[in-house]
C-alpha cells in the first residue's frame, strides 16, 4: 500500500496495519508460525523496476516491536490531519475552492503545533523524524502559501460567496488571530473591494444588465 511520494499511502499502510496489532503481536509470539518464518528469510534485492536481482545474507527485519507501534501511533496521528485535508479539497466533481481557507488554517497550526504539542513531545525515535517531517511540509507549504492572511484573494471571496459564512466571517478570522486592528480593518476592506470589482465585472453580462449598480464606484 505504500507510496514513497505520497504521504497519505502511508497513513493509510500505518493506520490499517494497528488495526492489527494484536493480530501481529499473536503470531509473533508464535516462534513457529509463518509469520517468523518470514522474518528468518534472507532479504530479496529488488532493482527500481521491482525484478529481484538476488538474496542478500541478512535477513529481513522484524517482527514489529513495542517501540516500532508506538512510532506508527505517533506517525499516524500526525499524518491524518493531512489525509483529511485531501480529502476535502481534493475532488473533480464538485467545487472545493470555499474548503481552502480553513483547510490552510488546520494545516499551518499543526504543522507548528508538531514542535510544541506535549502529545507529540516523546522519547521516540519518531520524534526526531517527525520534526524533520514537518520541516519538509513547511517548506511544501510556505511554497504555496506562506502564511494564510497572504492567500489568493480569490480563495477569500469563494468564502464570501459561500452562505454559511459571508464578508464578516473574514473579519471575524483575521480578529481571532489577534491582528492588529487597523490591519484587520484594511484587509477587510481590500477583498470587498476585489468583491465589489468582481460584481461589476460580471454583473453587466447577467440579464442585460439590469442588476448593475446606479453608480458602480460607490
Amino acid at each position: 500500500m505504500d507510496v514513497p511520494t505520497r504521504w497519505n499511502s502511508t497513513y493509510m499502510m500505518l493506520d490499517t496495519t494497528l488495526k492489527f496489532k494484536n493480530a501481529f503481536t499473536r503470531m509473533a509470539e508464535d516462534l513457529n508460525s509463518p509469520l517468523m518464518a518470514y522474518f528468518k528469510e534472507p532479504d530479496k534485492l529488488v532493482d527500481e523496476d521491482g525484478v529481484v536481482q538476488t538474496n542478500s545474507r541478512q535477513c529481513r527485519v522484524g517482527p514489529l516491536t513495542d517501540a516500532d507501534w508506538d512510532n506508527a501511533i505517533v506517525f499516524v496521528r500526525f499524518l491524518k490531519v493531512f489525509y483529511e485535508v485531501t480529502l476535502k479539497v481534493s475532488a473533480s466533481l464538485r467545487p472545493t475552492i470555499h474548503k481552502t481557507f480553513h483547510t490552510v488554517i488546520v494545516m499551518e497550526k499543526e504543522i507548528d503545533k508538531l514542535f510544541v504539542a506535549p502529545e507529540f513531545a516523546t522519547s521516540l525515535d519518531a520524534e526526531k523524524v517527525l520534526a524533520d517531517m514537518a520541516g519538509v511540509v513547511r517548506t511544501k507549504y510556505n511554497k504555496y502559501f506562506v502564511k494564510y492572511q497572504d492567500l489568493n484573494m480569490l480563495v477569500l471571496i469563494a468564502l464570501i460567496l459561500d452562505p454559511r459564512f459571508k464578508l464578516r466571517h473574514i473579519t471575524h478570522r483575521f480578529k481571532k488571530e489577534n491582528f492588529d486592528e487597523d490591519d484587520v480593518q484594511i484587509k477587510t476592506r481590500e477583498v470587498k473591494g476585489v468583491l465589489m470589482a468582481l460584481y461589476d465585472e460580471f454583473v453587466a453580462k447577467v440579464d442585460g444588465g439590469i442588476h448593475m449598480r446606479q453608480n458602480s464606484t460607490t
